[in-house]
């Protein structure tokens, strides 16, 4: 904990920013996908996203270092997390 960890986009390698982490935990996984999904069905894109995770998660703060082509790629429907809160 208190290391800094590189956020990086799947698809280009870019580093998209650093996490700072500051606490490692598990979850139990059919309850976080019937909360925020409201399904358990693999067959959702969501649900089998988090079921195929590891074991454990990682938090803490979070920079961002850049967008990448996201702003572009979905045009009006990309918000930053101060446009979302605003």
């Amino acid at each position: 904990e208190g290391s800094d960890i590189a956020l990086i986009d799947g698809e280009t390698n870019e580093i998209m920013g650093t996490m700072t982490l500051t606490e490692k935990y598990s979850i139990d996984k059919a309850h976080e996908c019937q909360q925020v999904f409201k399904t358990t069905d693999s067959a959702h894109p969501g649900v089998k996203m988090v079921m195929d995770q590891g074991e454990v998660n990682l938090a803490g703060p979070v920079k961002v270092l850049s967008q990448g082509d996201f702003p572009s790629r979905y045009g009006d429907v990309y918000m930053t997390p101060a446009q979302t809160r605003a």
